[in-house]
Order: structure tokens, then C-alpha cells, then sequence
């Protein structure tokens, strides 16, 4: 017969044997340290009077006892408990009806597990997700309204920008915006607008988008159904933008089943029980459901190395090996192939089991699924990841926006007071933009703005800084650059712009230097120094735009 007692005390989660009427007849090991309880005082005791609810759940929890009982059906619930040390947390309670052989209730097992953690990184995904739709706001996403009742379209600016249309001419109508695209993605889009014209099913789409001029550019397209209080879909709205939005993974929920040996079998856990001497003799149901191993097949038969992802073998023979020396619990993570060949992230432990003279007899190893914890905690990762590029970079040009200017330049003047080292900061203005715009567009100006972010990125050193100042004009900071320097730096620039070919005509551009030589004393505090250096290069700028094309340099205080 299996140690069912052993098997049971070593699970990490709360397992206990009620009564048909509701009282305690045994639980393992977990539940009673989770409870703060000897054995002793929860033996007997009703489920819905242990010290663990809060004084609201009580009455729910008896409720949903009497319901299991009389309808012979499981039931779980997620509830706020405090745990004996007096924490609050949260768990995922299921009771089981346990029958003897002719139907009647002879019991009920349940089962918790501490979901606390879960709920941390559910409300951290809801948090990013905020953050992000945050982020799309500054980054002006392009949003729109289709209202079924009056065929009314309604386009914000960048919408326009995004598909090539002109604003002054007013949205174009469907069939218009349906052949913008692709033609090969023409069909994908009007399926899904149909879907959720007639059934609600939104959609979420990456798509080509054809302009003009010929050129393309893939959009990320996100609508959906809007019902009135009738349940009626009546408008369609959405959002297009250059970008692809990630997607949130769904978390997957493990079974819950019955008590002792029973759950043992079903339990949706890997269940391993090994001997002192580091043989396994029981493996349990999940394990060969989830391998595809057959339940016949002898213990020593099991070759873990060929379930183990490779790269995870040495983590394997490790936890092998620390078993003659095992005294307290220990984890380990390791990628476990399935029956279908997939690999598996499975959180790994083992527990001790000792005997009367405080020998280890056998330890109980169990294997949780934890794919879904990790894909999370990617996709938190890449979503802040995304949110942080979008929180500093300007999305047309490319290059750091003004918020970095906030950190960059302040550092860099400390940096150079600290150091003694000469500091350059250049402001470049593309001449006659305003023309070029009202003449050729918005859309061949942006081409030119990108370009530009481009061509600067390129031209600068690993510790240098191009930051979108406003409309056509950048900041470029220097460091460790005296005005000599900067100013060769800025006409070679100049030079490039001037014989580089642009869009429908050349181009030119007016840059301004302003350079605190790194002997000279500044006057006042970071704030002062940093503006009287930000107001000469602005100086130095108006100068060269007096000619156009040209480079004016200005010296913080003597030297340079």
C-alpha cells in the first residue's frame, strides 16, 4: 500500500477530509501550519468556524459546503482569508464530493492553494496595460468611429497622416479606406469588420497599408463593437498605429481533485515519491497523463534524462545528488517534455519526510506547471520594455524626445564641472521647413524629419545625445568637446544635409553651438549654468539662420 499519510503531508498545498455535516477529520500537514492549528484543536472542528475566514465569509462558506453535499457536485470559490501568522491572503478553495459505492456522501475533500502571488501578477498585468494605452496617448495613435445608424466616419488627425489622407477633405468612405490596403490583406480586413459589424467580435490585426506615393507601411489595427443599453451593436470604433501591441497571455488554472490517495493520483501535479536511497517506487496518474508514459511501465524503466530538455540535465543530477544531504525543502525549475513533444516549465520540490529517530525516510517531489507564471512575467517584462522605449523616444524621427533632455543634459553639465572637460551643445534648425511643409505636405515633411533623425544618429559618438527639440529643430549634446571640435563636428554635418538628396527638393539647415570651454567658472547653481549654455546656443542658432546653411558658434564665458 502507498504512504498515502507521507504522500499527503509533503504536498505544499492545504488538503483536508471533512465530514458530510462540515467537521474537520483530518488534514495534512500545510493546511494545519496554513491554519496556525495542532491537530488537536482542527480535528473536529466545523470548516466554516476556523479562525482563518474573515467574519463575512463565514456564511458564504457554509452555504457553499451544504451546496457540495446536496447536490454531489465540486465547487471552488477564490477567497481573502488571514493565515495564523496573521497575514491576509488570498487562496483558491475546491471541495470535492468523496462517495462510497452506492452514490451516498462519505465525505469531502478540500483542497486550497495560495493564489496571492497569481493576483500580484494579474494586477501588474492590469497596471501595464494601463501604462501602455497611456503611452499610445502621447504617442498620438490614430483613432476612429463608425456609427451603423447614419454610416457617420469619424477620423482623428493622425488617422488621416497614418492612411494618406487629406483632413480638409473629411474621412474617405469605406471602400475608400478598405482599398488603401494591401490587396492581399484587403479581405482579412473586411472579414473581421464584418465579424464584428454583425456579431460584436472584435479584432486586432497587422496590416499593409498602400499610399500614394507607392510606398507602405504596416499598421497595427485594433476595433471593436460598441452596444447600447439594448444589447444593439451600434458603433464601431478602433485605433491604428505603426506599432505592434503585445498580447496579454490568459493564465491557465490546474484541476483540483480529490483527498489522499485518490488525490494523489488526479491531482494535475507531477507527484513523485523516492526513497532515502534516491529510487523512485510511485509515480503519480498526472505524471503518466502528462508524459504519456504507460501507467504499466516499471519505476526503473523511467529515464528522466530523456524527459528533461537537455540544457537541464546538469540542474537534474544536481538535485540527484543533493538528496543524500537533503534536510529541508529545496526547488529547482526544469523544462519537462509532454506527450506531445512540447517542453514545459515545471517548478520542482522536494520535501523531506523523516522518521521517528529524525532519519529522512523518503521525499516527496511534486512538478507544477509554471509556463503561464513565466510567459507573464516576459510579457511584463517586454511590455515595459516597450513603454520605456515609447516614454523616451520620439516616434518619428527616432531619436530621444524632450523628456531625455530633462536628464541628459543636466548629467552631462555636472559630469564636465566634476571633470574639468569641455561640454558642446548644438541646435539644429532645417531652414525653410515651414515652406517645404506648406508646399510638398505633412507626409513628405515626415520623411524628411526621419531622414534627418537618421543621418544624426549616425554621425555621433557612443557618449553623445540627439534629442527632438521641437517641430524641425535637434539638440545634439557633446560631451568631453571643446568648440573647435563641435563646430568641425557641426559642418560636417551641415555639409552632408546640404548634398544629400531629399524628397521633391535639397535641403539646408542652420546649426548654433554654444560650448562652456571647462576652465571657465559658471555662474549660480546646475539650473542657471544650463540655462545661460541652452540660451547661447539659441543665440549662436539665430545667428547662423541670418544666413542660412551655416554654422554660428558662442563661448560660456572666457576661454573655449
Amino acid at each position: 500500500m502507498l504512504p498515502a499519510r507521507a504522500m499527503v503531508d509533503g504536498m505544499s498545498h492545504l488538503v483536508g477530509l471533512l465530514s458530510p455535516e462540515g467537521y474537520i477529520l483530518d488534514a495534512n500537514t500545510a493546511a494545519l501550519a496554513f491554519c496556525g492549528l495542532t491537530p488537536a484543536q482542527a480535528i473536529g472542528t466545523l470548516l466554516w468556524e476556523l479562525p482563518i475566514w474573515l467574519p463575512q465569509e463565514r456564511t458564504p462558506i457554509k452555504r457553499l459546503f451544504r451546496q457540495v453535499v446536496s447536490k454531489k457536485q465540486s465547487r471552488h470559490q477564490e477567497l481573502e482569508v488571514r493565515r495564523g501568522d496573521g497575514k491576509h491572503v488570498f487562496i483558491d478553495l475546491t471541495l470535492n464530493v468523496l462517495r462510497d459505492d452506492s452514490g451516498a456522501v462519505r465525505g469531502v475533500v478540500g483542497e486550497a492553494y495560495d493564489i496571492t502571488e497569481q493576483r500580484r501578477l494579474a494586477h501588474e498585468a492590469q497596471e501595464a496595460n494601463r501604462r501602455l494605452a497611456e503611452a499610445q496617448c502621447v504617442a498620438q495613435i490614430g483613432s476612429w468611429e463608425f456609427e451603423l445608424a447614419t454610416g457617420k466616419i469619424t477620423w482623428s488627425d493622425q488617422t488621416f497622416r497614418l492612411f494618406g489622407f487629406d483632413p480638409a477633405a473629411g474621412p474617405p468612405d469605406y471602400a475608400a479606406h478598405l482599398a488603401r490596403h494591401h490587396p492581399d490583406d484587403q479581405p482579412l480586413l473586411a472579414a473581421a469588420v464584418q465579424r464584428a459589424m454583425v456579431e460584436g467580435i472584435p479584432y486586432d490585426l497587422s496590416l499593409r497599408v498602400v499610399l500614394d506615393d507607392g510606398r507602405q507601411r504596416w499598421v497595427h489595427c485594433l476595433g471593436r463593437a460598441v452596444r447600447d443599453k439594448t444589447g444593439a451593436i451600434i458603433n464601431l470604433v478602433g485605433t491604428s498605429q505603426d506599432i505592434t501591441a503585445w498580447k496579454a497571455t490568459e493564465q491557465e488554472q490546474l484541476r483540483r481533485e480529490r483527498v489522499l490517495t485518490e488525490v494523489l493520483d488526479v491531482m494535475p501535479h507531477l507527484a513523485i515519491l523516492v526513497d532515502a536511497d534516491g529510487f523512485a517506487h510511485y509515480y503519480n496518474g498526472h505524471f503518466f497523463s502528462f508524459t504519456g508514459l504507460d501507467p504499466a511501465t516499471p519505476t526503473a524503466e523511467i529515464h528522466w534524462r530523456q524527459l528533461v530538455h537537455p540544457d537541464d540535465i546538469p540542474i537534474y543530477e544536481c538535485a540527484v545528488d543533493s538528496l543524500a544531504e537533503c534536510t529541508e525543502p529545496y526547488e529547482c525549475e526544469l523544462r519537462i517534455r509532454r506527450k506531445d513533444g512540447a517542453l514545459r516549465w515545471h517548478l520542482m520540490r522536494t520535501v523531506p519526510i523523516f522518521g521517528g529517530e529524525k532519519e529522512v525516510q523518503r521525499f516527496v517531489v511534486t512538478g507544477t506547471d509554471i509556463s503561464t507564471h513565466r510567459a507573464q512575467e516576459e510579457a511584463l517584462h517586454h511590455t515595459n520594455s516597450r513603454l520605456e522605449v515609447q516614454a523616451t523616444v520620439d516616434a518619428l524621427t527616432g531619436v530621444f524626445n524632450r523628456y531625455v533632455l530633462e536628464e541628459c543634459l543636466p548629467d552631462a553639465w555636472e559630469r564636465a564641472q566634476k571633470e574639468g572637460k569641455a561640454l558642446s551643445v548644438v541646435l539644429l534648425d532645417v531652414d525653410h521647413f515651414k515652406s517645404y511643409n506648406d508646399t510638398f505636405g505633412h507626409v513628405c515633411g515626415d520623411q524628411v524629419l526621419r531622414q534627418l533623425g537618421t543621418l544624426l544618429r549616425s554621425t555621433i559618438r557612443t557618449d553623445d545625445t540627439v534629442i527632438r527639440y521641437g517641430g524641425e529643430e535637434f539638440m545634439i549634446v557633446l560631451p568631453h568637446t571643446d568648440s573647435a571640435s563641435a563646430q568641425r563636428w557641426a559642418e560636417r554635418v551641415r555639409s552632408q544635409i546640404e548634398s544629400r538628396v531629399w524628397p521633391k527638393r535639397a535641403i539646408t539647415a542652420s546649426l548654433g553651438i554654444a560650448t562652456w570651454s571647462g576652465t571657465s567658472s559658471p555662474s549660480g547653481d546646475t539650473t542657471e549654468g544650463l540655462s545661460g549654455l541652452i540660451a547661447l546656443t539659441d543665440s549662436a542658432l539665430y545667428q547662423a539662420k541670418v544666413h542660412r546653411n551655416s554654422v554660428a558658434v558662442a563661448h560660456y564665458g572666457a576661454g573655449g
